[in-house]
């Protein structure tokens, strides 16, 4: 789980707004819960010296929705911490084996995908799960038929 904490920095009750929140995350027992604050309206708002590194959070992330700056790096973030645990993975598939693709977007992240000489070579994120899984059919597949996952 990971919460993203979005802290309007144009209010000027934002420090306020930022206890009412972690105290609301607490009364639900999700205080604990890592979250990355992020910072946002950076282009309307002066600086201001603001933590987030407490309860397994990372530091805060400034963006600004308006103009895009830092989103860039609020998006490496997330995939890095949502990424943790699971396993890179290289496969080639045939065109007859597209369902994996399809079932690789839905559980995995997909990090590169590429079409050459007619097969799909795909770069993904997986869990050790369905990484596993997916060595098992892809191993089956080369001995014959196989139906593939259900």
């Amino acid at each position: 789980d990971l919460l993203l904490h979005v802290i309007d920095l144009a209010s000027p009750r934002c420090v306020e707004q930022i206890e009412v929140v972690d105290q609301v995350l607490r009364d639900i027992g999700a205080g604990e819960t890592p979250r990355i604050r992020v910072l946002n309206k950076i282009d309307l708002a002066p600086p201001r010296p603001l933590t987030g590194a407490e309860n397994g959070s990372s530091g805060p992330c400034a963006i600004s929705a308006l103009s895009g700056e830092g989103v860039e790096e609020l998006l490496r973030r997330l995939a890095a911490i949502l990424d943790q645990g699971k396993e890179r993975m290289q496969i080639s598939l045939s065109p007859a084996q597209a369902s994996l693709l399809s079932l690789i977007r839905r559980r995995g992240r997909v990090v590169e995908e590429r079409y050459e000489e007619g097969r799909i070579h795909v770069t993904a994120m997986l869990t050790p799960k369905l990484a596993g899984q997916l060595r098992k059919w892809l191993a089956r597949a080369e001995d014959g038929p196989s139906p593939g996952p259900c």
